[in-house]
């Protein structure tokens, strides 16, 4: 329902009626729009992974908080984590997180093959700009059997 999503995913849900195709759309659009803002003002933005705050979080901290000029006294993981801000779609599960965690870090992974079949083209050139391997999705003929599998498996659900 499209009540229950925050404003800026809207039109990615009327374009792209399937969840994770919407998010994933979403999710290119605005990481290249970060990349392409950082790479016209580089001396202005400090980009930062996710996979690198969740493995050593303090280390990424104190990497800020030289960019910023700040004394890395200035803040730590835990006390950014403790201030809640809802600005841009964000990611809504971390509002809810008091420390950073490791759970999520490749978690896509636990896709089924054929969402990330589907994900995969969506996503490709932004994650090469991100500096992220391409996804394996196997060959194109396990792709393609992949699909059919699941369109039979819809079109059984139907009867």
């Amino acid at each position: 329902e499209i009540q229950s999503y925050i404003r800026e995913l809207h039109d990615y849900i009327v374009e792209y009626p399937q969840p994770l195709e919407a998010f994933a759309h979403a999710w290119a659009d605005v990481t290249m729009d970060i990349i392409d803002f950082a790479a016209r003002y580089p001396a202005d933005c400090h980009m930062l992974k996710y996979e690198d705050l969740a493995a050593n979080p303090d280390a990424e901290m104190k990497r800020i908080t030289d960019f910023l000029g700040l004394p890395a006294s200035a803040m730590n993981a835990d006390s950014v984590l403790g201030k809640k801000s809802v600005d841009g779609i964000g990611d809504w599960k971390s509002y809810k997180k008091i420390k950073v965690e490791t759970g999520s870090v490749n978690r896509w992974q636990s896709l089924p093959a054929a969402a990330i079949d589907r994900l995969a083209p969506i996503v490709a050139e932004t994650l090469a700009a991100a500096g992220y391997p391409a996804l394996d999705t196997g060959s194109a003929e396990d792709a393609q059997r992949r699909r059919e599998l699941a369109q039979m498996m819809m079109k059984a659900r139907e009867v």
